[in-house]
């Protein structure tokens, strides 16, 4: 399944916000240098849809704070247990 991200970096709460049908707002401590904030990104969304960070990976978006995240392992059919 693919999701659409908005990212805050240096934040002093870092949390998974839903702010849309598949868009979330994901907030990260990582400054964002040599790849630290995409890497806690993928952390959080792991975190937040219970899959491996292997299992999440940023597909567009890599120097932007807008970016498209790809999740394996969730099932799109029945996104309303892991989209809340």
């Amino acid at each position: 399944m693919f999701v659409t991200v908005r990212v805050s970096t240096n934040s002093d709460k870092p949390c998974v916000e839903k702010i849309g049908d598949a868009e979330f707002k994901v907030k990260v401590k990582a400054k964002p240098v040599d790849g630290k904030a995409n890497a806690e990104v993928c952390m959080r969304l792991a975190e937040h849809f219970g899959v491996p960070v292997s299992c999440v990976a940023v597909v567009r978006g890599v120097s932007n704070n807008k970016k498209t995240v790809r999740i394996d392992g969730v099932s799109e059919a029945r996104p309303a247990q892991r989209l809340l």
